[in-house]
């Protein structure tokens, strides 16, 4: 299959109006400069003189060999220092066992995750616990304001509508009741699993106007009704409630509390409104202070403290949970970008393994049958190459030549890894080489021709050019020439 490049175009000029056929061998010639020209617009990037074993064009398989390539194996052999890195093994070893560091560094944070998650359900359903064990020590603490309800609430709903200065407060009442559809929506005698339920959807705003909707106007009314009580205990307990609720309130709109606890604050915070209701109807009743009276407000006092103790422990403890929690998504992230980042470098190395999968024994054959006995290439035990003497001893200096040849044998071992249609672009392999050396060169390309590769071939030297052309009948051979503008023309030899 021949390879299209259709409407190559040249800096400052038209170079083949035509299309243009690459046929089994092509053979460009030209001036300094001309494999950058030609391989920059024949695949149409910037850089593609840089080695890529991925480039493909027309379904072709594409192999570059040049400069820079050749710069690369030199730096990637370490022929100046002697030593030749094996296949990159170590660091394919080195790269998987940080993958499977990663992989068991996520797998850790996971479950630790998980235990938090389970540890503050836990945490909940034992706060939820505390709350309904406190309703119950309340209640069995202080029997008659139990039993009262009903009249508390009337006394409350008395006041509420019986003052013209507070009739204002009518709609208050109305969203309260609708906020807590009971049979005594404002002060309900029996806990009810329904009404916890219900509770915890209840908006704080609702809650908030509720509040006011109780308070207010019973702490007015006493005023009015006994304006010579001492009701400093009472209001004292009531000022504090409402801190309590407030305090709840603007926690549950801060940190999004899970229901079940905030159904159990709410109906705790009901029982103490039940307590001062109590307090409030013996007070109306009596328009004096009585031991009952300060021991009930005494009661509310303890009972605010101890909620909005338990509720700071509890903040404290969602606060610390939703820290650890968000601390460990952090954690987990980032490692999962760290593990995608060395699964993809993994493959990369793996899928370049057969590139690098280079031996002592198949540069020593070519060198060898090519009857060059200056250097060759020594395997070690601890993975790697030394390149070495005739004699045997470390090649600490070789020459740029030497470099070059084992580059392009390098690219050779590479390219006869490669199935099925593929193109071997050869960028001025023979500079620097001496006569032994482009004879290996020759032999590698007319053997790459054998084996069905088709070859872009770049050169300098026509001498070279009509060398290989004679070795290659199939060759078609151009000449690239600068005029004295610097236009790029085409002339064929």
């Amino acid at each position: 299959m021949e390879l299209l490049i259709a409407q190559i175009r040249l800096p400052r000029a038209v170079f083949a109006q035509e299309s243009l056929r690459l046929a089994p061998v092509t053979l460009i010639c030209g001036g300094i400069g001309t494999g950058k020209t030609v391989l920059t617009h024949v695949f149409a990037h910037p850089d593609a003189l840089t080695y890529r074993s991925g480039l493909r064009a027309a379904d072709c398989t594409v192999r570059i060999y040049d400069r820079r390539y050749s710069a690369q194996i030199s730096r990637q052999l370490g022929a100046l220092s002697g030593i030749v890195p094996a296949q990159y093994g170590m660091g394919l070893a080195e790269t998987s066992h940080q993958l499977e560091a990663a992989k068991r560094e996520i797998a850790g944070m996971e479950a630790e995750l998980e235990h938090l998650r389970l540890e503050e359900a836990d945490r909940s359903v034992r706060f939820a616990v505390r709350c309904e064990q406190k309703t119950a020590s309340m209640r069995a603490r202080f029997p008659a304001a139990f039993r009262q309800v009903k009249q508390a609430h009337q006394f409350a709903e008395a006041l509420l509508h019986s003052m013209p200065r507070f009739r204002e407060f009518g709609e208050l009442a109305a969203m309260y009741e609708a906020a807590f559809p009971v049979q005594y929506p404002m002060l309900p005698d029996i806990p009810d699993p329904a009404v916890l339920d219900h509770l915890s959807d209840v908006s704080a705003a609702a809650y908030r106007e509720a509040a006011n909707a109780l308070f207010i106007p019973i702490q007015e009314g006493l005023r009015q009704r006994c304006p010579q009580a001492d009701y400093t205990p009472l209001l004292r307990a009531m000022t504090a409630l409402r801190q309590v609720i407030r305090e709840n309130l603007a926690r549950m709109q801060e940190d999004g509390t899970s229901p079940a606890p905030t159904a159990a604050l709410a109906e705790d915070l009901r029982r103490e409104l039940l307590a001062v209701n109590e307090t409030v109807r013996s007070r109306q009743i009596s328009g004096g202070r009585t031991a009952q009276h300060d021991c009930t407000a005494a009661m509310i006092s303890a009972a605010a403290y101890q909620l909005r103790h338990d509720i700071g422990r509890r903040q404290a403890e969602i606060s610390g949970s939703a820290l650890r929690r968000q601390m460990l998504e952090e954690q987990r992230n980032e490692a999962e970008s760290r593990r995608d980042a060395l699964a993809a470098k993994q493959k990369r190395m793996q899928g370049g393994q057969q590139d690098l999968a280079l031996t002592a024994a198949q540069i020593n054959r070519f060198l060898r049958d090519a009857d060059v006995t200056g250097i060759a290439l020594r395997a070690q035990a601890d993975g790697t190459y030394m390149t070495v003497r005739a004699d045997g001893t470390p090649a600490e200096q070789i020459s740029w030549g030497e470099q070059r040849l084992l580059s392009f044998l390098y690219f050779d071992a590479v390219l006869r890894t490669v199935t099925g249609d593929c193109l071997a672009v050869l960028d001025d392999p023979f500079s620097g080489m001496d006569d032994t050396a482009a004879s290996v060169i020759r032999r590698c390309i007319t053997d790459a021709y054998a084996r069905g590769n088709r070859i872009l071939l770049t050169l300098h030297d026509p001498q070279i050019m009509r060398e290989i052309a004679a070795l290659l009948p199939e060759a078609v051979c151009m000449r690239l020439d600068r005029s004295p503008d610097g236009t790029v023309i085409r002339a064929d030899t």
